[in-house]
């Protein structure tokens, strides 16, 4: 479980890395069908979650634009839409100031720990990343595990599984 501290106040509130990358995949997919937010209905995020019950998945593609920076090498994170409410919080685990930047800096962690044995016993492989230079972009695939419970009022709530230690 690869447990994180989310930042008091934030928009993105799941106590483990999973589950913020799964919150924000979605989030971003709500932000793209917002016509005010989105006129050209662009699409830098995508995603499908598949119901079987003992696989369910929330998987797609996803693409932040972003640049280096030299001296130290630092990656900056480009801005996707105007208008976004987002709030990454203080004292979290994740510190982007902007949605494109604390998203890309979670699918990197992810990435990170998925690389390393550590935390990966299982060799499991559902972020992947790579960049650009020429054109300047982030992409990469998600394969997120998650579950369904049952809520009192008769709603369900879809919730990571977490994968990694």
């Amino acid at each position: 479980m690869a447990l994180i501290t989310p930042g008091e106040g934030g928009t993105v509130q799941a106590p483990t890395a999973e589950g913020q990358a799964f919150q924000l995949l979605q989030w971003w997919q709500l932000q793209e069908e917002n016509q005010s937010i989105n006129p050209l209905g662009e699409e830098y995020f995508t995603g499908t979650k598949s119901t079987d019950t003992n696989n369910k998945f929330f998987e797609g593609t996803w693409k932040i634009p972003g640049n280096f920076l030299p001296n130290p090498l630092t990656i900056v994170a480009g801005t996707i839409y105007q208008g976004l409410l987002f709030v990454c919080g203080t004292g979290g685990t994740f510190t982007g100031e902007s949605p494109t930047a604390y998203t890309l800096e979670v699918l990197l962690w992810l990435v990170q720990r998925e690389n390393d044995s550590n935390f990966n016993p299982d060799k499991f492989n559902y972020i992947a990343a790579k960049y650009d230079a020429n054109l300047r972009m982030w992409e990469g695939t998600f394969k997120i595990p998650y579950q369904t419970t049952l809520l009192p009022n008769g709603g369900t709530q879809d919730i990571a599984r977490t994968y990694l230690l």
